[in-house]
């Protein structure tokens, strides 16, 4: 309660150096809360801790904390058992009574401003079906019964996309899981927020893409910035959870498009070409595609990509299986310069694992490099898989 009457820069409130006590404080905020002299004391956070039961002339929870004050060895356990619940609500309500006062002082709007945001438009149902490989050397080939004698028993729609919609990212705040570029595939719905969760959040006008923290305690929710480098990070913002409109990102797109017009951290998007051109799936098993997706995630899969073919993909992600039965996630490098054009680099996917130098065709000369045998171009991820 202190920091309610901690700023000389507004003497209608301000009180004298004089040590207060709780009760001083109560007197004064109650006196404030008649009078409203600034917005911060017709907030109902503030009014209801006001109007709080508990703290009521003669109540015996007030009775309590005012003997806690002047004569604590007075006060017996079975004191404080009486009045528990009192002392717990009354600390939800100043907790609540705080983080209004942190909101004013930062010039946040007080009252609870309701959010006037159009609905999120579902994309278009893109028409495709695809196998789910649980193996990645047959997600490489055309025909599983080339590499592997795992079958996919199970499949993927565009039926997943229902009540999708997607959202080009403009920022790096959401590090590798959505560089700046790429395309969130978000749920139309809104929701009240998990933890650690990557969103969108719609709030006032902003469009933001962040990563949601929630307290376990409740409170507040943050919408944090992961940027590769700290020092060009975009502050962390807190914010009053029924002020925020929140949708889960499900995935992304790899595919390079350019921006949108619009302003924001996120810009939305009616389609993507990309989503045309989905061939093939793949489960993800233990670690073999961190840090692109997590064991359970779904890899998403274009065409398969002959060895002529990848002098025009450099930069891009794909799914590569050599003839010694390895299979990696790797980002297609150059080839190597002269006499050994015929070898190429495939580069580790957010700086983990290991660069590769590939013979893109058998030299039996060279025996010690490992030779292709199959690539699949990678489309994106699905976070929520089906």
């Amino acid at each position: 309660m202190r920091d309610l009457f901690d700023d000389p820069a507004y003497p209608a409130y301000a009180t004298t150096a004089k040590k207060r006590t709780f009760s001083d404080h109560i007197n004064q905020l109650r006196r404030l809360f008649k009078n409203e002299p600034v917005a911060l004391f017709k907030n109902p956070a503030v009014v209801d801790f006001c109007n709080c039961p508990a703290l009521a002339q003669h109540a015996r929870c007030l009775q309590v904390l005012n003997t806690a004050h002047h004569d604590k060895a007075s006060l017996s356990a079975n004191d404080v058992a009486n009045v528990l619940g009192e002392l717990d609500k009354l600390c939800q309500l100043a907790e609540a009574m705080h983080t209004a006062f942190r909101h004013w002082r930062w010039r946040e709007p007080l009252e609870e401003t309701p959010i006037n945001v159009a609905p999120l438009k579902p994309l278009n149902r893109p028409e495709f079906t695809a196998a789910i490989h649980p193996d990645l050397a047959a997600f490489t080939t055309i025909s599983s019964n080339d590499a592997t004698q795992d079958i996919a028993f199970e499949s993927l729609t565009g039926d997943w996309f229902e009540d999708k919609c997607l959202y080009y990212i403009n920022t790096d705040n959401l590090g590798f899981s959505l560089p700046s570029g790429s395309i969130a595939i978000v749920e139309t719905a809104s929701y009240s927020g998990k933890d650690h969760n990557i969103v969108i959040a719609l709030q006032r006008g902003n469009v933001l893409a962040r990563r949601l923290l929630r307290p376990v305690a409740g409170g507040d929710i943050v919408l944090a910035a992961e940027a590769a480098d700290p020092r060009q990070a975009k502050p962390t913002l807190s914010s009053d959870a029924q002020n925020v409109r929140l949708h889960r990102i499900v995935g992304m797109l790899l595919e390079q498009q350019p921006p949108p017009a619009g302003k924001g951290e996120a810009r939305p998007l009616e389609n993507a070409v990309s989503l045309a051109h989905i061939k093939a799936a793949y489960r993800v098993s233990e670690d073999s595609a961190i840090p692109l997706a997590l064991p359970g995630q779904i890899v998403l899969g274009g065409e398969c990509i002959y060895a002529s073919q990848f002098a025009a993909l450099e930069g891009e992600l794909v799914a590569l299986t050599l003839l010694n039965g390895k299979s990696v996630f790797k980002r297609v490098g150059p080839s190597l310069p002269g006499a050994l054009a015929y070898l190429r680099q495939f580069e580790s996917i957010g700086g983990l694992g290991a660069s590769l130098v590939v013979a893109m065709e058998a030299i039996e000369e060279e025996p010690d490099f490992p030779t292709f045998l199959s690539a699949r171009r990678v489309l994106g991820v699905l976070y929520d898989s089906p």
